[in-house]
């Protein structure tokens, strides 16, 4: 009974680990293929936020040229003369003329992979979301089942009844009333305890 119990125990630990990972992989795609925010409100942040940073850059010319008026010896210096401020100005105004651009690239390559993710790994469209979600349960499963051996046999899908992370969880310790802890012999199925977790 304490082996079926602790078997019971590390079944359950395991369905829930391959659960959450589930979870994971339908809030990645749920994150990358739902628009959050209104693309209009993300361009009007994306443009306050570079006339912050213009703003911010003519202050910092303004305040070098007057530091040069108080101090010429620093006009020649190679970080704080005016040839470190021209390059690092030339820097910043590059990036916030490129970062639009990348920005806009980068998300075209995201919807490209996402919507591709579905049909490739899922067999199914991004847009059928209770195929997507059975399916990510279904890839947890097949991990999980890389750990759990029907006895005398090689696969758990033709002598056992375990077929998914729920029938894992209910029947894991089917057979395992004696024996030792770690020792499968008497169960119905030899379960790589631990390591499956650890995976």
């Amino acid at each position: 009974m304490l082996v079926e119990g602790f078997y019971k125990l590390l079944g359950l630990i395991d369905y829930l680990v391959y659960k959450i990972a589930s979870s994971m992989i339908n809030v990645n795609i749920d994150m990358a293929t739902k628009e959050i925010f209104d693309a209009n409100k993300i361009g009007e942040i994306a443009n306050r936020i570079y006339i912050v940073v213009g703003v911010l850059m003519l202050f910092k010319l303004v305040l070098s040229a007057v530091l040069y008026l108080i101090n010429p010896d620093t006009f020649d210096d190679k970080e704080k003369g005016l040839v470190g401020i021209l390059r690092k100005t030339a820097v910043s105004i590059t990036l916030i003329v490129l970062a639009p651009a990348a920005f806009n690239f980068m998300i075209a390559i995201q919807n490209t992979v996402v919507e591709a993710i579905p049909k490739i790994i899922f067999g199914t469209d991004k847009g059928d979301r209770n195929a997507a979600e059975k399916e990510a349960d279904n890839m947890s499963f097949i991990v999980l089942s890389s750990f759990v051996k029907v006895n005398n046999s090689n696969d758990i899908g033709d002598k056992g009844e375990i077929v998914d992370l729920e029938s894992f969880r209910d029947k894991i310790a089917e057979g395992c009333g004696g024996g030792v802890v770690g020792n499968a012999a008497n169960c119905k199925y030899n379960y790589m305890i631990i390591i499956s977790t650890i995976a």
